[in-house]
């Protein structure tokens, strides 16, 4: 076997002696958990590896148990604590930005802010204050230019801060012009 292949595993912080984490991202059972409640028959397969499930947001999970209770655990954040250390004010980031990657080489500390530059660099998000779509910029670009001025003045009239100083500036109200004006 190539000696780079060897996986490294390390007890899970609060688990001592009943599981372990792989740097593959892989948990097993190293003790019996004492499994007690409907349909578990009151221990479990030492050296099996669990199986991990994805919750809501997309992060792999595992369900560890330890004297008859479950405790839901982050399988990312569980890596990196075991390989890492644990990280005060920090939170675990997935460097290719894919959440179910969860192996030591993908995984650093980084604070929120860091965190976030990080997913807006890799493209997981957009800027907050982004107002235009790529497909709008792209729809502008390709405009002659008076197309380009009625697609500004249609986004405008969507913004009522900006419907507002026109209406003032052109005497409407309520969506209307004051026709019947006499001077």
């Amino acid at each position: 076997m190539d000696p780079a292949m060897v996986e490294t595993w390390k007890s899970i912080h609060g688990f001592e002696g009943l599981y372990e984490v792989s740097d593959q991202a892989r948990v097993r059972r190293t003790g019996r958990a004492a499994i007690q409640g409907k349909g578990h028959g009151g221990g479990a397969r030492i050296g099996r590896i669990l199986a991990s499930c994805p919750t809501k947001k997309g992060y792999l999970a595992i369900n560890l148990w330890k004297n008859g209770k479950i405790s839901r655990k982050l399988l990312h954040v569980l890596v990196a604590r075991a390989f890492i250390g644990p990280a005060q004010g920090q939170e675990v980031n997935h460097k290719d930005g894919i959440k179910t990657h969860c192996w030591l080489d993908n995984l650093e500390y980084l604070t929120r802010p860091e965190n976030g530059k990080h997913a807006y660099r890799i493209g997981l998000r957009r800027p907050a204050n982004l107002k235009m779509t790529a497909h709008k910029v792209r729809q502008i670009r390709s405009s002659s230019p008076w197309a380009v001025e009625d697609l500004l003045g249609s986004m405008a009239s969507q913004n009522p801060a900006s419907r507002a100083s026109e209406m003032a500036e052109h005497g409407a109200k309520n969506g209307r012009a004051h026709e019947a004006r006499e001077f």
